[in-house]
């Protein structure tokens, strides 16, 4: 039998694991890191980082009480500028008071990667474009929709 847990349960532990040196381990939930991290099937390393960079991934806690594991991709002088790898919305007004912990790995099928190796920095290299590809098809679909529903007969779908 699998019991469910409240991530706000951990936090505590979370934060005493990574601020003493340690690493803790957690499967991941969701789709917006993908392809980077698998829902349900990876876990995530996190550690303590006393900065931040453009590329870090972190865990953090949102305003609302949300807990989310998204990567920095610009920092502005009232925060950072979030976004999962599987999305085109920046998220923005996260600050380090937010964060928890930044992944120092992750872990698919018993195989650790570290954010240093050269796979995975080969990974982030690629990101822009990627984004840039996201938002072109995004414009493209949303385009093709306004040209086409002037056209689309009552009952149409």
């Amino acid at each position: 039998m699998s019991e469910k847990f409240r991530l706000s349960d951990f936090e505590p532990i979370i934060r005493e694991v990574v601020e003493s040196g340690g690493e803790f381990v957690m499967k991941t939930h969701g789709t917006s890191m993908l392809p980077l991290l698998h829902d349900g099937s990876d876990s995530v390393v996190l550690a303590s980082k006393s900065y931040f960079e453009i590329g870090d991934v972190v865990f953090y806690k949102r305003p609302n009480g949300q807990y989310v594991l998204h990567r920095i991709v610009r920092k502005r002088a009232d925060g950072f500028v979030m976004r999962g790898d599987n999305q085109i919305i920046n998220e923005y007004g996260i600050t380090s008071e937010h964060i928890i912990a930044v992944m120092r790995a992750f872990i698919r099928n018993g195989k650790r990667t570290d954010v240093s190796d050269a796979d995975y920095q080969k990974y982030v290299s690629t990101l822009k474009l990627r984004y840039r590809k996201k938002k072109i098809r995004a414009f493209i679909t949303s385009a093709k929709k306004k040209l086409e529903s002037p056209f689309k007969e009552k009952g149409d779908k």
